[in-house]
Protein backbone atom coordinates (compact mmCIF):
# COMPACT_ATOMS: atom_id res chain seq x y z
CA UNK A 1 0.00 0.00 0.00
CA UNK A 2 1.48 3.34 -0.88
CA UNK A 3 1.38 6.43 1.68
CA UNK A 4 -1.20 8.00 -0.76
CA UNK A 5 -3.32 5.04 0.39
CA UNK A 6 -2.56 5.34 3.44
CA UNK A 7 -2.91 8.96 4.26
CA UNK A 8 -6.32 8.56 2.16
CA UNK A 9 -7.55 5.48 5.17
CA UNK A 10 -6.28 7.07 7.72
CA UNK A 11 -8.15 10.51 6.81
CA UNK A 12 -11.78 8.07 6.33
CA UNK A 13 -10.96 6.40 10.02
CA UNK A 14 -10.74 9.93 11.67
CA UNK A 15 -13.55 11.16 9.79
CA UNK A 16 -15.50 8.47 10.74
CA UNK A 17 -14.56 8.84 13.88
CA UNK A 18 -15.53 12.09 14.67
CA UNK A 19 -18.90 11.26 13.60
CA UNK A 20 -19.16 9.12 16.20
CA UNK A 21 -20.80 11.41 18.95
CA UNK A 22 -23.27 12.43 16.56
CA UNK A 23 -24.51 9.03 16.06
CA UNK A 24 -24.73 8.32 19.62
CA UNK A 25 -26.61 11.57 19.89
CA UNK A 26 -29.23 10.62 17.65
CA UNK A 27 -29.93 6.88 19.26
CA UNK A 28 -33.30 6.30 20.75
CA UNK A 29 -34.75 3.63 22.58
CA UNK A 30 -37.08 1.50 20.55
CA UNK A 31 -40.38 0.18 22.35
CA UNK A 32 -40.00 -3.04 23.79
CA UNK A 33 -42.03 -4.78 20.98
CA UNK A 34 -39.67 -3.43 18.19
CA UNK A 35 -36.62 -4.96 20.17
CA UNK A 36 -38.66 -8.12 20.79
CA UNK A 37 -38.91 -8.07 16.75
CA UNK A 38 -35.64 -7.18 15.96
CA UNK A 39 -34.11 -9.85 18.53
CA UNK A 40 -36.10 -12.50 16.69
CA UNK A 41 -34.59 -11.71 13.20
CA UNK A 42 -31.29 -12.07 14.82
CA UNK A 43 -31.04 -15.85 14.60
CA UNK A 44 -32.68 -16.63 10.90
CA UNK A 45 -30.12 -13.76 9.47
CA UNK A 46 -27.57 -14.97 11.32
CA UNK A 47 -27.50 -18.32 9.88
CA UNK A 48 -29.02 -17.17 6.28
CA UNK A 49 -27.24 -19.15 3.72
CA UNK A 50 -27.63 -15.65 1.85
CA UNK A 51 -25.20 -13.91 3.28
CA UNK A 52 -21.67 -14.65 5.54
CA UNK A 53 -21.36 -12.46 8.57
CA UNK A 54 -18.12 -12.34 9.62
CA UNK A 55 -16.91 -11.57 12.91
Amino acid sequence: MSSSQNLVSTMAVLEALAGIPWVLSQRRVVPPEVERGLRLLDGPQLSSSARQYVS
